[in-house]
C-alpha cells in the first residue's frame, strides 16, 4: 500500500515506525544528479526484511518515481540537516 492510500493514522504510525518527519515534508536527495533536493510526495513498501527495516519505492513532488528503490534506514538518514554537508565532506555517518 503506498502512503497516499493511507488514512492520517496509518500515515502517522508509518513514518514513526520508519523514523520520518510527522508534520515537515520527507527529503530525498538523487545522488545521481549531485545530491539534488526533493519533496518525497509518496512511499511503497516493496520489500520487508526481517529486521523490520523495508524497501520503498519513492515518487517525487514532480510525480517522477525513482529509478531505484530505497532502504529505509538510508531514507532516515536523509532527513538529517547535516546529510548532505557529511556526504559531500565524504563523511559515512551524519553524527
Amino acid at each position: 500500500m503506498r502512503l497516499s492510500e493511507m488514512n492520517d493514522d496509518e500515515k502517522k504510525k508509518f513514518k514513526k515506525q520508519f523514523g520520518l518527519p510527522q508534520n515537515k515534508d520527507i527529503i530525498y536527495y538523487d545522488s545521481y544528479k549531485p545530491y539534488s533536493k526533493h519533496i518525497v510526495s509518496d512511499l511503497e513498501i516493496i520489500y520487508t526484511y526481517k529486521s523490520g527495516c523495508v524497501t520503498l519505492d519513492v515518487w517525487l513532488e514532480n510525480g517522477e518515481k525513482t529509478e531505484l528503490p530505497i532502504h529505509s534506514s538510508y531514507l532516515k538518514e536523509m532527513q538529517n540537516k547535516n546529510f548532505l554537508k557529511h556526504r559531500l565532506e565524504g563523511n559515512d555517518t551524519n553524527e
